[in-house]
């Protein structure tokens, strides 16, 4: 569950840098055109998005710490009426069951630490996933032996203008 939300998140954070590539790179064009209220509400749904999927990776975290504090203070309320019964019923001294609640108390941090590290795990797995993405696309541009770069041929086929016609106020041309 939680590496799924996690690779859903680094998506939309890749799509929200995608789309601050585009407003930056094209900001003479954004300009020129006057379209900075669609670039806005581009970038706002694209940042929505990611904000939506930002709080349910964070839901489903907080669900699966909450489970381990839960079983944490059961375990120690367990521990609590079993030593009390036991201390009543004479078969362990108040010092025993005092070492025993404190051996248990120490061991209970680390297995939070194993807890944390494995949905760390989790996340950084997601992340190295997006990083083999990346390495395994094709390059865009080539290093030549001479220290030159040369971008690689882009998509082919043409472009034709048929039947177009322009007017401007009070003039026709065709």
């Amino acid at each position: 569950v939680l590496d799924k939300r996690f690779d859903f998140l680094q998506k939309k954070i890749t799509a929200v840098n995608d789309a601050m590539e585009a407003c930056f790179s094209g900001i003479r064009v954004v300009k020129a055109y006057v379209k900075e209220k669609d670039q806005r509400k581009k970038f706002t749904d694209v940042a929505d998005r990611r904000q939506k999927a930002e709080i349910s990776a964070v839901k489903a975290h907080t669900v699966i710490e909450s489970l381990w504090m839960y079983i944490w203070q059961i375990g120690i309320v367990i521990i609590l009426l079993g030593g009390g019964y036991y201390i009543i019923k004479g078969t362990l001294t108040i010092g025993e069951f005092v070492a025993f609640d404190s051996y248990v108390l120490f061991m209970i941090y680390p297995m939070f630490d194993v807890g944390n590290f494995l949905v760390k795990g989790l996340r950084a797995a997601v992340s190295i996933k997006r990083l083999t993405e990346l390495e395994d696309h094709p390059q865009m541009v080539v290093n030549n032996d001479d220290g030159s770069t040369v971008a690689k041929a882009g998509p082919k086929g043409r472009i034709s203008f048929e039947n177009v016609s322009f007017r401007f106020a009070g003039m026709e041309r065709d």
